[in-house]
């Protein structure tokens, strides 16, 4: 734990944003953003390990192929109801260490049909990821002229809606949040200040209107004390990007409930964190620009924004229960099949068991899609378990 006690050259600058406003305090939305995406300091932004052992978490497809392998498949069906279009255009937001995008190349490979009209772009912010991506892409594929990176997505897609698939592995959690509570005056909002020992919180009014119509949209009332988070921001992020896909999917993975789970009663404290070398941090103001902060996903606000945008809500689900839906367990059945249980198949079985179990990953993820022009019933994924109705 050493480097966590190291002082972040970003709290100057907090502080320095701090000074320049009435009474000394930016709302925690701009603190997260802060400390996740300045463009020197942030924890996306510099040069740092995030991903893997070596880092502060890992993500499913750092533990296996299996994940990419099975989206891949899952495009490609998507692509065969489309009528085999061409340019198919797949959009990676987020793309992290570039594993999952790795994965998913290979396996298109293998589709030479598929391949020879598939056009792929990854949306990312952070340097450092598309500096790790290209190198990982460039060392596991025979050509990467199929690739190409952008900032923005206006910029990756163009003017032209595609056809295809837009899709983000862990990318909506990773929007910073409003942190908000229920006080006797009603709903106030938490607001960072500079205090004798390091950041504190203080709670005051609304910075964003749209708070105040948020739990009313849904019929949720907070009881007093109450304190959870509100991701503005990706609703705007995927209402934006709606429009961008004339036909084809926008499909999200990531950790969250719908919104009668997200804000239950005994959710009382919200699910904001930070992490630090796969440990959870308590305080989350503490050495901004060096913890990853995260909330879950509201996937009833996200498959409204969906709507809000001009797109059909096809499918949610568990993980466990898409991953299935894609054949997963058919898929490794072989490896099991002759009983021997070596040092691979050993690490094989773990690897699923926490893919799909309840106490692993396989029930907190959850896997929402939304679309246009497709057939229904389309998405493999879901045709085993599809929980629409709990949106």
């Amino acid at each position: 734990m050493e480097n966590y006690s190291e002082v972040s050259p970003l709290i100057h600058q907090i502080e320095q944003e701090m000074s320049r406003e009435i009474g000394g305090t930016i709302s925690f939305h701009r603190f997260m953003e802060l400390a996740l995406y300045h463009p020197e300091y942030g924890y996306y932004m510099k040069p740092n390990i995030r991903l893997g052992r070596m880092g502060d978490f890992v993500t499913a497809p750092e533990m296996t192929s299996l994940i990419g392998e099975l989206l891949a498949l899952e495009w490609i069906h998507i692509w065969e109801a489309l009528g085999r279009p061409e340019p198919f255009t797949i959009v990676e937001v987020g793309a992290g260490s570039g594993h999952l995008a790795a994965d998913l190349l290979r396996t298109s490979l293998k589709y030479p049909e598929f391949w020879s009209g598939l056009r792929y772009v990854i949306v990312e912010k952070s340097p450092d990821f598309c500096a790790r991506q290209y190198s990982l892409l460039q060392q596991c594929l025979p050509s990467i002229e199929k690739i190409s990176w952008h900032d923005h997505l206006s910029a990756a897609v163009g003017e032209t809606p595609i056809d295809g698939v837009i899709f983000g592995h862990e990318f909506l959690d990773a929007f910073p949040v409003h942190w908000v509570t229920m006080t006797d005056a009603g709903l106030r909002e938490k607001w960072v200040k500079r205090g004798k020992f390091g950041f504190e919180i203080e709670v005051g009014f609304l910075s964003n209107p749209l708070l105040f119509e948020y739990f009313s949209k849904f019929g949720l009332s907070l009881e007093r004390g109450y304190c959870t988070e509100v991701c503005l921001e990706a609703q705007t992020w995927v209402v934006e990007a709606a429009p961008y896909l004339r036909r084809g999917a926008m499909v999200f993975i990531d950790y969250g409930w719908p919104a009668s789970e997200y804000y239950a009663p005994f959710r009382h404290q919200g699910s904001l964190t930070g992490y630090y070398r796969h440990t959870y941090v308590q305080d989350v103001l503490m050495n901004p620009g060096n913890v990853d902060l995260t909330a879950h996903v509201d996937f009833s606000a996200i498959a409204r924004a969906g709507q809000r945008g001009g797109l059909d809500v096809i499918g949610f689900t568990t993980q466990a229960w898409f991953l299935m839906g894609l054949g997963l367990l058919e898929r490794v059945g072989c490896c099991f099949a002759s009983g021997v249980m070596d040092v691979k198949t050993q690490q094989l079985k773990a690897t699923v068991e926490r893919l799909l179990m309840p106490h692993g990953m396989g029930e907190i993820f959850k896997c929402l899609a939304m679309g246009k022009g497709l057939p229904e019933n389309c998405l493999q994924g879901f045709r085993l378990n599809n929980r629409v109705n709990r949106l």
